[in-house]
């Protein structure tokens, strides 16, 4: 049976229910973060967000998720791009 990845507001409602108890900076946009999750499964996006926050816990105290998911899509698109141009 195929479950295809949530939509948008499926993303929305997923990355709130996942960050609900932890202390975000005011700056979070759960919309960009939405965007960039496109074709995510729930788990993965739960994944993301949990490998995130561990990380930003062994950082520092003052976790600032939203950042720090933002700059690992950067860095996932740059690799996807290369990954393109040494595909062609």
């Amino acid at each position: 049976l195929y479950v295809p990845p949530p939509d948008f507001n499926g993303r929305l409602s997923i990355l709130r229910i996942h960050t609900r108890n932890m202390p975000l900076s005011e700056d979070v946009n759960f919309k960009k973060i939405a965007e960039l999750t496109e074709g995510y499964s729930g788990a993965d996006i739960e994944a993301l967000v949990r490998g995130v926050s561990f990380k930003e816990l062994k950082k520092n105290t003052n976790l600032n998720i939203a950042k720090s998911i933002v700059h690992c899509f950067s860095i996932i698109i740059l690799l996807a791009i290369d990954f393109k141009k040494n595909a062609s």
